[in-house]
């Protein structure tokens, strides 16, 4: 059994959009066809019903494969952000804790300065 999908725009949307997804879209779908293809060709109609079933599994075991693969390094990716979002959130603590620290500083310094000015203004009296 041979069947190829084809996923096209129709040629009136393609010819009066300025979009930049169809060729995007186009490619998607050019891809698609190539796959279809491709597996169209691994079960021609001259293999026997073992074979074919024998090449459907091996496809279904590559597929899972990369499956887990692409799963796999998901994970990686997402253990990663969220080091890099723990990482940036005691950066964020740590500057809010030195702006604390600095703002009590300079208003102690303010405090003892304005009690220095208030006391040679009182000399000066």
């Amino acid at each position: 059994m041979n069947a190829l999908i084809f996923v096209t725009t129709p040629p009136s949307r393609k010819a009066t959009t300025t979009n930049t997804q169809i060729p995007v879209a186009q490619e998607k779908a050019d891809a698609a066809n190539d796959a279809a293809a491709a597996d169209a060709n691994d079960l021609n109609v001259s293999m026997n019903r073992g074979e074919r079933l024998k090449a459907i599994e091996q496809r279904i075991a590559k597929l899972k494969f990369d499956a887990d693969t692409k799963a796999a390094a998901a994970l990686s990716a997402a253990s990663e952000a969220q080091d890099v979002r723990d990482s940036l959130d005691a950066l964020r603590v740590q500057g809010e804790n030195r702006r604390t620290e600095l703002t009590g500083s300079a208003a102690i310094r303010c405090g003892e300065t304005g009690r220095a000015n208030g006391a040679s203004s009182i000399k000066n009296r």
